[in-house]
């Protein structure tokens, strides 16, 4: 009888054998994280999408396409036009990547509200980072 492979396992050993799989699965994973790290402080600071338009000065389609998990135009002006608008912070880093990390398993999502905060419409937009080869720590305030 054939055995039952692992479907992690068989992920993590099609995804070493070609870079270029990987890499595209990495960008996928990276929108999909921004994409609710948005969704998240939107829905904490209790805003509708049009709601969120108004405030940075756009249009509710332009918040429904950051927020969708597909969308890789992401630009760092118009994230801190809405860190700013939701009264967070945003973060960006850069570092190098972790040989040992496993980002098919590790798909954690940090999103805090500071104890501080009285305003539901005020949230914490965490880190939003994408492991990167280069040495380098990049980090940026809203």
């Amino acid at each position: 009888m054939a055995k039952t492979k692992n479907f992690t396992t068989v992920l993590k050993k099609k995804l070493a054998e070609n870079s270029s799989l990987r890499d595209a699965v990495e960008q996928q994973v990276f929108n999909a994280r921004l994409a609710r790290e948005i969704y998240k402080a939107r829905n904490v600071a209790k805003l509708t999408q049009n709601q969120l338009a108004k405030l940075v000065g756009t249009q509710q389609s332009v918040i429904s396409r950051l927020e969708d998990a597909d969308y890789a135009g992401h630009s760092v002006l118009m994230l801190r036009k809405i860190a700013k608008a939701l009264d967070c912070t945003l973060s960006v880093k850069i570092h190098p990547k972790d040989k040992d990390a496993d980002f098919i398993t590790t798909t954690e999502i940090n999103t805090s509200v500071p104890a501080q905060r009285q305003n539901p419409s005020q949230t914490n937009l965490t880190e939003i980072h994408q492991d990167a080869p280069t040495p380098e720590t990049v980090a940026m305030t809203a």
